[in-house]
């Protein structure tokens, strides 16, 4: 009876455990595992991790806090669409928040974090363009020749037959699964991430990331348990007899916070010495940093803690190599923008401005310093001044007062002392040259000893 209850309880734990290996190890094969030249990632399986991803970026707070970052420093920056013509302009107006907005761009980073890919249907004729989530895709055609995606087979929203919708720029291909209607009407932008060469669905950013944020996630919640276990036991009391400590447990039982021990005599209560038996919260933090190198994220901004990843604080932990992360990404949003252009066929000019984590008043001198150097009109200046400071209530270009003239404060043909500058050139440019002195040197010049 003791063996089988024994047998029972391990039987249980390695129930347990067989059953967490499967939820981690999702799509993986064994390393002894011998598989065909088709041995790839499948659909269902990116699809199980993506349910994943999805309840990990809304109930982990340190993914949460990831994607938000990414967002905030590839799109905190607003991204202008310029249509060439008046009818592109209407276009883009019109298919704003389904993907020429700030919230469209975040909507489909996200979608790349946890889905690996994003879709959307181009209607050429009515000039609509329509998201479409993964869990309608049902799978993809390649060219017999190249392998390349050429169609991709979608469920109806409500009820029907899939149809497959042929790439904007396939058109022209034949797919040979006939198997469902190829739509005529529509044709459709697939872009993804992470997908290597011979593969046909992207995968997403938190499949690196969801196992070791589930074992960070265990790593606090034991750490706390620890912590209340030792909490549990804080005093000890010693007494002579067993009378008398019968007593001192009936006294003790269940007193509130601040109680009084009132004990006799040969009776004495110490706190329990716990030293040595503390809980170090942060020995966890290279499971974090494993989550933080899958977001390419700073551990101190994933964590935001200033000490933890480095003697930097959160504030300058954005390095160069996670700005050069972001700008690629970014990039590829553009490359996407521009293919669902192309499809409506329209033109779209997209400026946005570059990534980094220069303070405000560095970015104003960049400006300034390009104005100088004749790189950048006042205009312009201007623009990008009002952008960084967001000045509530700045006037429109057309209602500023003219500027002077060059030149008006001459009388006649004499200069004015008052209006050289050093650093102009003989047309009145400014050089970007300062003057050779600007007054730190005066006592050095003047040959004083000060």
């Amino acid at each position: 009876m003791k063996y089988e209850q024994t047998f029972q309880e391990a039987l249980g734990a390695f129930s347990d455990s067989l059953a967490r290996l499967k939820r981690e190890d999702v799509g993986w094969l064994p390393l002894s595992a011998v598989e065909g030249p088709d041995s790839l990632i499948t659909l269902d399986v990116i699809r199980d991790h993506s349910a994943r991803a999805r309840r990990l970026a809304t109930l982990n707070p340190i993914v949460k806090r990831g994607l938000v970052v990414r967002n905030a420093y590839m799109w905190g920056d607003p991204v202008v669409y310029k249509g060439s013509t008046g009818p592109s302009r209407k276009v883009i107006e019109e298919n704003t928040k389904a993907c020429f907005s700030v919230q469209a761009r975040v909507r489909d980073e996200q979608s790349f974090n946890t889905d690996g890919c994003v879709i959307y249907l181009i209607d050429k004729a009515t000039k609509t363009v329509t998201p479409v989530p993964l869990m309608r895709l049902a799978g993809v055609a390649t060219d017999d020749a190249t392998g390349d995606v050429v169609a991709v087979l979608i469920n109806p929203v409500v009820s029907g037959e899939p149809q497959w919708y042929m790439l904007w720029d396939r058109v022209g291909v034949k797919i040979t699964k006939s198997n469902y209607k190829v739509n005529k009407r529509l044709t459709v932008v697939y872009a993804t991430v992470n997908r290597l060469a011979a593969e046909q669905y992207g995968k997403p950013d938190l499949m690196s990331a969801m196992s070791y944020a589930q074992k960070y996630k265990e790593h606090l919640e034991v750490a706390h348990l620890m912590e209340k276990s030792l909490a549990k036991l804080a005093f000890k009391a010693t007494s002579v007899n067993s009378k008398q400590q019968q007593a001192v447990q009936q006294r003790m039982a269940g007193p509130g916070v601040g109680a009084t021990a009132n004990i006799g005599a040969g009776q004495d209560i110490q706190a329990i010495n716990k030293a040595g038996a503390g809980i170090d919260f942060s020995a966890g933090t290279p499971l974090a940093a494993m989550v933080s190198a899958a977001l390419d994220i700073p551990l101190s901004v994933l964590l935001t803690d200033g000490s933890a990843g480095g003697r930097q604080g959160a504030e300058t932990a954005l390095e160069d190599p996670t700005f050069k992360a972001l700008e690629l990404r970014r990039q590829l949003h553009i490359d996407m923008l521009n293919e669902i252009a192309a499809a409506l066929g329209i033109k779209v000019s997209i400026e946005y401005g570059s990534i980094n984590n220069d303070q405000t008043h560095r970015r104003i001198q960049s400006l300034t310093l390009a104005y100088q150097n004749g790189a950048l009109h006042q205009i312009e200046m201007r623009s990008g001044v009002l952008q960084l400071l967001k000045i509530a209530g700045s006037l429109p270009l057309e209602d500023l007062p003219a500027l002077p003239d060059e030149g008006e404060n001459e009388d006649e043909g004499e200069e004015d002392s008052t209006t050289t500058k050093s650093d102009d050139a003989e047309d009145g440019r400014a050089t970007g040259v300062g003057p050779m002195s600007d007054g730190t040197n005066d006592n050095r010049d003047r040959g004083t000893d000060a």
